[in-house]
């Protein structure tokens, strides 16, 4: 969106300014025009004194270290302004957990004819707030500077692409996909098909990342080692998006197999093995209202996709991570058809940072059998239960997947410089399930019948998506910057 409105003048200061965070201050001191940056606070709300003081302390400090380049302005709405002003400017009211008393405490930034909004903070604390601001900044600038970042997304192997329209029902081929999805919303991120060529030559080295989606043909070897190449040059990062659970598209009998297709070989090198098995989460999965004969209406559950929350009091401890950047303030997240996670911390140097950052309940089963039958049906296996790990990041300066014996018995090579790993181990992450297995000439009315109940899932999915790319891209210093949210750990 743009805006040509310049803010009022500047509230004098009440507090002194944060110290930024080293990324910050590099971003800011690469801008090439001023920013302007206004806050917007309820003063009368007793609830939202606190934050609103930390909110300006820490926006004082972008002023600060803008030297010039940022301009800030506070509006006390009821006073200075109304608040239909800050409704106007994109604000949405906020408050402590169950009290009455409501306000507003948000921010909106303009740099060129670029404009962006922010509109509450969590009145709980701080925590990530410069983070988040900095990331809009970031975007902003690469949007009023026609900034553009390359990002390689494997093709070749029977994958499920992410130019498919498979996320919300539609008639044809003329539903919206992710690809599409991200190039309207987000210009600067651009997404190159890259074509393994069964390893005959290696990935481009000017990508800034490369994504991994669910394969339906096995990785050869060679195209393994070329994956492991590219991650190995250091200050790149890998996104995988794929399980050993395998559905072909327009198949709604959702007879699956269970295959990893290789990947296995190459995530166990980083430490992160990925299991041969399906899970049903019994406690915590996708529902719907039915319809019964008789007239009442009953809950259907669909374990096959497990539902992972977040903790509102502790965002880092919560089955879903919310402190994690792909998660970043995230309430849940739907994972179809999961695989289980091992994390192998011996495979990596020690100062290698592991996370695990969502995992099923703990009444969570699980199968190693294949075929396995995907479909809905009204009772599941049960078995043992215990909770499993769905995603997971590494992050450091990785040793090779695929290590050859030194002289010394030691283990290389080592990437000069850290690199990035996310898995989530779910095969449909980036689709709507439903959609994808349906098929499009004689759809199943069961299938069908739950895709667009799915839907209400997808928003969460696609700014998961879009919080990825951000955390792939990142420089080091902005990752260690997202790291002061929660530091990760072995």
């Amino acid at each position: 969106a743009s805006s040509s409105a310049s803010p009022v003048t500047s509230a004098a200061p009440t507090q002194d300014a944060a110290a930024l965070h080293p990324a910050s201050q590099r971003i800011l001191g690469e801008l090439q025009g001023p920013l302007w940056l206004e806050l917007y606070v309820s003063p009368r709300i007793k609830g939202l004194q606190g934050p609103a003081k930390e909110a300006e302390r820490l926006l004082r400090g972008y002023e600060r270290a803008g030297h010039g380049r940022v301009k800030l302005a506070v509006h006390h709405v009821g006073q200075d302004v109304a608040a239909e002003a800050a409704r106007e400017a994109g604000m949405v009211e906020v408050g402590k957990y169950q009290s009455e008393e409501l306000g507003y405490l948000g921010l909106t930034m303009r740099y060129g004819d670029q404009r962006a909004v922010i509109p509450s903070f969590s009145v709980d604390g701080p925590s990530g707030l410069e983070f988040w601001i900095t990331n809009k900044i970031r975007e902003l600038r690469d949007l009023r500077e026609h900034r553009q970042h390359r990002i390689g997304v494997v093709t070749g192997k029977g994958e499920l692409k992410l130019s498919d329209p498979v996320l919300a029902p539609s008639r044809g081929s003329d539903g919206p996909s992710l690809a599409s999805i991200m190039k309207q919303a987000f210009p600067f991120y651009v997404l190159v098909p890259v074509d393994l060529q069964a390893g005959k030559v290696p990935i481009d080295a000017g990508l800034e990342g490369l994504i991994i989606t669910q394969p339906a043909q096995d990785y050869a070897l060679s195209e393994l080692q070329r994956i492991d190449q590219f991650l190995l040059l250091g200050n790149k990062s890998l996104a995988v998006f794929a399980s050993a659970v395998n559905l072909a598209p327009g198949s709604p009998q959702m007879q699956g197999t269970l295959s990893p297709h290789g990947l296995e070989k190459l995530l166990s090198g980083y430490g992160v093995e990925l299991e041969t098995n399906v899970l049903w989460d019994n406690a915590s999965s996708f529902k719907v209202e039915v319809s019964k004969d008789d007239g009442t209406r009953a809950t259907f559950r669909y374990p096959l996709i497990p539902i992972v929350r977040s903790s509102p009091e502790t965002p880092s401890n919560g089955p879903l991570d919310a402190s994690a950047v792909p998660f970043f303030r995230l309430d849940q997240l739907a994972f179809p058809f999961a695989s289980s996670l091992r994390l192998a911390v011996d495979k990596q140097p020690a100062d290698v940072a592991f996370r695990g950052i969502a995992r099923s309940t703990d009444e969570t089963s699980s199968t190693h059998a294949s075929p396995v039958n995907l479909r809905p049906a009204s009772s599941y296996p049960r078995g043992e239960m215990r909770s499993h790990l769905l995603a997971a990041t590494v992050q450091g300066r990785l040793r090779s997947a695929f290590p050859l014996p030194l002289g010394d018995g030691k283990l290389g090579p080592v990437a000069p410089a850290p690199s990035r790993l996310l898995v989530i181990a779910s095969s449909t992450y980036l689709a709507n399930p439903f959609v994808y297995a349906d098929s499009t000439t004689s759809p199943d009315p069961m299938v069908s019948g739950l895709a667009q109940p799915y839907v209400s899932n997808l928003t969460a999915m696609i700014v998961s998506f879009k919080n990825t790319l951000d955390w792939m891209l990142a420089a080091e210093d902005f990752v260690e910057l997202s790291a002061t949210i929660v530091p990760p750990s072995r």
